[in-house]
């Protein structure tokens, strides 16, 4: 999540995009902007990470972190470097700054419609994650909630007045989101030393899961729609130092990643379930159960911020009526900001936001925007009460965020705009960008490589670590089911 805001600077799950953000006038230090880009790892897709291990092997995990990380680092600069030498921070109206002016517009519009299908997909995931973490302890498990459906339809009446709400309410989010993945991260740690490593862990193999770790992987990072507006608030910005921030945050993500992952695998097993917060997934003890309402709580305040920038066409739409925007003028362009009017125009929306809701009067509101989000919430929910496999879901994101902001976005933008176009080395890297990205997002949604193939991998590991000691790994879904009461430290076999 993953991957996925208020006024379009962001599109992360699980996070608002006012954390780390101070006034205009000074900018978000670097400091900030690190932490900021860390948190935006945290969403839904971290959830699916450790599911995806058990087809790929700790190592090759490990190794598809740091290529994944390293890949969109890349892409990432190519787009701020274009972004800071034509002074256009929303990908939208860079990608128009292409010399073929119908074929700008054309990816544009591209990136528009990928950017909905992302989003849909997320908050379908988030309906999942809602489910996933009440069923397993928080609701009765007879009468009206026990059907899967009534749960979902439930959650999307909760959610209901939430898409209401204004921003500023749900600014809570980001610091909750912070904490408790956080928490979410030592939580495991402490659960692995207490459980003790599952038996048949593979520490080194190749199997065909690899290719939808990649795809489960690519979902939680790619930040590439919303970078650009993160650059614009930068203080004292300048691609050098957007790329110190950038090192640093990636760096970290890649331990907690990995290690967040990694663990999650060798306490869960093979068997690992799509979602950490399943049933088999974090222990039902009350230090499992904190981690469900937490995330709960993190996605029902998300909910409508990701759900924005879909209804953003329509609001514009009847923003042209009042003499604003264009109806076409979108979601990889900030609905509020006038690129001809800068920051005054954009404050002077914000204000009216802060009168109205969003900034339409009432009978705008229930005519047009708050028809189409209840059109939204209806379909989503709909969806929801379809789809359960949470980790497919996020794969499936992920392949399609790999062929709209990693491969073409970025290899136009770096080809016709970048500093380096006429050189033959950055010309290949880019072709081969081009050309990898869009076979990944092809294999990616193939239905075999959607699911993590945990059984290839039993037959292809070169290295298992397997448990021994005093009993085989308890079942810690239930702690009752510990034949002494509280599961003991396992000693470590290397077996090849």
């Amino acid at each position: 999540m993953a991957a996925f805001s208020p006024s379009r600077r962001k599109f992360n799950p699980l996070l608002n995009d006012r954390i780390g953000h101070e006034d205009e006038q000074n900018g978000v230090s670097l400091n900030k902007m690190t932490l900021n880009l860390v948190t935006v790892g945290f969403g839904a897709g971290l959830l699916s990470l450790p599911w995806g291990v058990a087809g790929s092997s700790v190592i090759v995990a490990m190794g598809i972190n740091a290529f994944v990380l390293g890949l969109n680092a890349w892409t990432l600069m190519l787009l701020v470097k274009a972004a800071h030498k034509y002074q256009r921070f929303d990908l939208g109206n860079l990608i128009e700054r292409i010399p073929f002016r119908r074929t700008g517009t054309a990816v544009k519009y591209l990136i528009n419609f990928l950017v909905m299908v992302v989003n849909v997909m997320a908050l379908i995931g988030y309906e999942i994650v809602i489910y996933d973490s009440l069923s397993v302890s928080l609701l009765p498990k007879t009468g009206f909630f026990e059907s899967r459906s009534n749960v979902i339809l439930v959650s999307g009446l909760v959610l209901l007045p939430v898409c209401f709400m204004s921003q500023e309410y749900l600014a809570y989010t980001s610091g909750l989101s912070f904490i408790v993945n956080i928490y979410m991260f030592f939580f495991v740690l402490y659960e692995l030393f207490k459980q003790g490593v599952h038996e048949d862990v593979c520490i080194m193999g190749f199997g065909t899961g690899a290719v939808t770790y990649f795809s489960a992987m690519m979902f939680s990072v790619v930040i590439q729609m919303c970078a650009l507006p993160m650059y614009e608030e930068m203080q004292n910005r300048t691609p050098e130092r957007f790329q110190i921030a950038v090192v640093r945050a990636f760096s970290v993500l890649f331990v907690f990643f990995s290690t967040f992952a990694s663990a999650g695998y060798m306490l869960l097993g093979p068997t690992a379930p799509q979602d950490i917060m399943a049933a088999g997934g974090f222990p039902n003890n009350t230090g499992g159960n904190l981690a469900r309402g937490g995330i709960t709580l993190v996605v029902l305040g998300v909910f409508p911020l990701i759900l924005l920038p879909i209804v953003a066409p329509v609001k514009t739409w009847a923003n042209k009526r009042r003499g604003g925007n264009s109806p076409l003028s979108t979601l990889a362009d900030p609905p509020a900001y006038d690129s001809m009017g800068g920051r005054d125009r954009m404050r002077e929306e914000e204000e009216v936001t802060r009168e109205g809701c969003w900034g339409y009067t009432k009978k705008e509101v229930f005519s047009y925007s708050g028809a189409f989000t209840l059109f939204c919430l209806a379909i989503v929910t709909g969806l929801g009460t379809q789809f359960e496999e949470l980790g497919i879901m996020n794969v499936i994101s992920g392949s399609i965020s790999v062929f709209g902001f990693v491969a073409v976005a970025p290899f136009l933008i770096g080809r016709y705009l970048g500093d380096d176009s006429n050189s033959t080395c950055f010309s290949c890297g880019l072709w081969a960008l081009l050309i990898f990205g869009f076979a990944m997002s092809i294999v990616g949604v193939i239905p075999h490589f959607t699911q993590n193939n945990f059984h290839d991998l039993d037959t292809q590991c070169l290295w298992k670590i397997n448990a021994a000691g005093p009993g085989n790994h308890t079942n810690h879904t239930d702690p009752t089911l510990s034949p002494t009461g509280s599961p003991t430290n396992q000693s470590l076999f290397l077996a090849f």
